[in-house]
């Protein structure tokens, strides 16, 4: 959990003025941050928004797919 945040949260610190701000949470400015730099790397709108919602699973609630409880 705490590599997770630290996506974030590092990320976020090591690029803003507010160094040394990291809480233990991922919040809306960091998380936008992140993202707004890797869309940077992608080629087009579309597929930043399939890669958001297929890593994110916002077309499932149920989890089922990607992160489900199948082995």
């Amino acid at each position: 959990m705490a590599e997770f945040l630290d996506t974030f949260e590092l990320h976020y610190s090591l690029i803003s003025e507010e160094k040394g701000t990291r809480n233990g949470k991922v919040e809306l400015r960091e998380f936008m941050e992140y993202y707004r730099n890797v869309g940077g790397s992608i080629d087009s709108d579309e597929y930043f928004e399939m890669m958001l919602t297929n890593a994110w699973n916002l077309n499932d609630k149920t989890y089922s797919k990607g992160w489900g409880t199948q082995y």
